[in-house]
């Protein structure tokens, strides 16, 4: 079954610092600064990944955008007994807290990505800031009930994000 976005499913992104929602624009981008910014993916059906045995995050950068990007998951709910609580409690953890959530980032991870000075070690893509680039990161057979994108941005610029999710042939 595909468990893709019938709207086009391009996602939003968090500041860090208080959760700011960056709206999609009509393109489907997100404008970034300078800054730390999250952004949480499943799919239009699953809020969360693990009810998809393969979970896939598709990003495209425009040339000026320069920064670190990971991904990082978490087993602890973003929502307990339907309500939110603060972040950095115990009762939840929201998308853009900085704890309770692990990066991934495996020896064994392949991420292709394109555009010149752009590049990948491991599960970590680096955008040079001077060409426009794109990156896949693909994860099979997951059960973790929450993933999200870090992207920590030295020079902003244009961002899309979307996701997809498939169980079964």
């Amino acid at each position: 079954m595909d468990y893709g976005k019938i709207d086009g499913g391009y996602l939003y992104a968090l500041l860090s610092s208080d959760g700011s929602v960056v709206p999609v624009a009509a393109d489907g981008s997100v404008t970034l600064t300078a800054a730390t910014y999250y952004i949480p993916f499943g799919s239009s059906y699953a809020t969360t990944p693990s009810q998809t045995a393969f979970v896939s995050l598709g990003l495209a950068w425009a040339a000026a955008v320069a920064g670190t990007i990971t991904i990082e998951t978490t087993n602890f709910p973003a929502y307990v007994q339907g309500q939110r609580g603060v972040a950095g409690s115990a009762f939840d953890v929201l998308d853009w807290d900085a704890a309770d959530w692990t990066q991934v980032n495996p020896s064994t991870a392949y991420v292709p990505v394109s555009g010149t000075g752009n590049s990948a070690t491991n599960a970590t893509v680096t955008a040079g800031g001077t060409n426009a680039g794109t990156a896949i990161f693909d994860i099979a057979m997951t059960a973790t009930r929450r993933w999200r994108c870090k992207i920590v941005a030295s020079t902003g610029g244009k961002v899309w994000a979307n996701a997809h999710g498939k169980v079964g042939a």
